[in-house]
């Protein structure tokens, strides 16, 4: 009789046990949040930095988030641990969409290529008030650059400023400016930067097709 009591005992114990581990193992466990520093490039992971580069997707539990990478082609995004879903997408460049494993925090890099036959640069149609954006175009082999406008249509107090690679002044457009169909000089760079700063806004802006 006692031997029975010690095995049904001991039964008892392998029961509550295996209840036990069963429970630990469906018992799902939280995801800890983390710190993404994503760098997004021109043409390849070690372009240029790329400003104004939107960005949207899901962390590892699916919270979705929708950024733009600042002047430095940068952009922090807070999130949980996993399978991150990422799309990117720019004016004149082809979207790319792609999936990454995000389990600690950390910086990783991405590109965009430029889409053939497209605008290198574009404002929106028609322009905002009190809008400002810098667009980046680089050719990593070039000697020298210049840009083509198809056409040029500012506000009054609105301005266009073009900058090298270093911050450079090369040359600029402002005060109810209208041009079609023109090159800017040539100029001893590989990178041109375009900033469009507007005041009333309400114009067409301006299209660089190459």
């Amino acid at each position: 009789m006692g031997e029975m009591k010690m095995k049904q005992k001991t039964n008892f114990k392998i029961f509550l046990f295996v209840i036990f581990a069963i429970w630990i193992l469906t018992v799902p466990v939280s995801a800890a949040q983390v710190h993404l520093t994503l760098n997004v490039h021109d043409g390849s992971d070690s372009g240029p930095p790329l400003a104004g580069v939107h960005i949207t997707g899901t962390d590892g539990v699916g919270t979705s988030f929708d950024v733009y990478t600042n002047a430095a082609g940068s952009v922090g995004i807070d999130g949980y641990q996993g399978t991150w879903q990422f799309t990117a997408f720019k004016s004149g460049y082809t979207t790319n969409s792609w999936p990454q494993d995000i389990t600690y925090t950390q910086t990783r890099n991405a590109s965009l290529t430029t889409t053939p036959g497209s605008p290198l640069a574009e404002s929106p149609h028609p322009t905002a008030g009190n809008y400002q954006n810098t667009w980046i175009i680089s050719e990593s082999t070039a000697a020298q650059m210049r840009l083509h406008f198809t056409k040029v249509e500012l506000a009054y107090g609105d301005s266009i400023t073009i900058t090298d690679g270093t911050n450079k002044f090369l040359t600029g457009y402002g005060a109810s400016y209208t041009g079609e169909d023109f090159w800017t000089p040539w100029y001893a760079t590989n990178t041109m930067k375009v900033t469009l700063a507007t005041a009333a806004g309400n114009k067409y802006g301006f299209l660089i097709n190459s």
